[in-house]
């Protein structure tokens, strides 16, 4: 968490890909998804790659034949390069875990932290999300596979902090077949692996802050197993708001040997 994934993977990726199909190949049909947990995450990410197209002036220098025109779709939604070929996607689309996907067709899709907590779900405290957020991200995940184009150049990119035994990097270690970077935050030794970033003093501040739980999922890529937990997802059932009574009071009686 907070070590460049979506900047050198979703942002600097895309525009990578893009830039060397045109000039290495000729190649201007690439359209790439980018697709977050919440439709105002996956504009920050478009709003990233838009900002190095719009401001960075030796990559304006470099590359002006795909520099956007006045004709080229260029928003908060999608944004596209200036290309000869024609497709009713852009180079560069959003979606979400809520976004209808029918009729699209992609080169490249970057799923970017689909099983985040969204805003509800985090509240006040730092936490898990919610059962139907990892379960919505999966099949996400499985819907987006069709959108691929039938043939030449397909890549399917997962970036995202673990959050869950049985979260979407689970799902895809378990059933595809990806190369994958596993880099956690620090080494076995304690050594930090960012240390421009976070420093040992740094990460110990940030254990202390969320816990030994959370720091062991969103810094060192490890979500604690289960069935070590005393309270185990086999022993809660999930029930809709709407079946929660609002009066009465409901209580739990815990043995003096549990903790929580």
């Amino acid at each position: 968490r907070g070590s460049l994934k979506s900047t050198i993977v979703t942002k600097h990726l895309s525009i990578w890909l893009t830039v060397r199909r045109y000039y290495k190949f000729g190649d201007d049909t690439l359209r790439v998804m980018l697709a977050g947990n919440t439709h105002t995450n996956s504009k920050k990410k478009l709003s990233g790659i838009r900002g190095v197209y719009n401001t960075v002036e030796l990559f304006k220098a470099l590359f002006p034949d795909i520099l956007p025109t006045s004709d080229c779709k260029w928003s908060d939604e999608s944004a596209c390069i200036n290309r000869k070929s024609a497709f009713d996607e852009s180079t560069y689309e959003i979606g979400s875990l809520n976004t209808k996907l029918t009729g699209r067709h992609y080169n490249v899709i970057i799923e970017d932290d689909t099983t985040a907590p969204d805003a509800d779900e985090m509240m006040e405290d730092l936490t898990r999300p919610s059962t139907d957020t990892i379960q919505k991200a999966i099949g996400f995940h499985k819907a987006a596979i069709p959108l691929f184009v039938p043939k030449d150049f397909r890549l399917s990119v997962v970036v995202s902090t673990r959050w869950a035994m049985q979260d979407l990097i689970a799902h895809v270690l378990e059933k595809e077949h990806y190369y994958y970077f596993d880099i956690p935050g620090e080494q076995p030794d304690g050594t930090p692996t960012f240390s421009f970033a976070y420093d040992k003093e740094t990460l110990q501040q940030i254990k202390n802050s969320i816990g030994e739980y959370m720091y062991s999922m969103l810094y060192l890529n490890k979500p604690l197993d289960d069935s070590m937990r005393t309270f185990k997802s086999t022993d809660m059932q999930w029930v809709d708001k709407k079946q929660v009574p609002e009066t009465d009071r409901k209580s739990t009686r815990l043995n003096s040997s549990h903790q929580i």
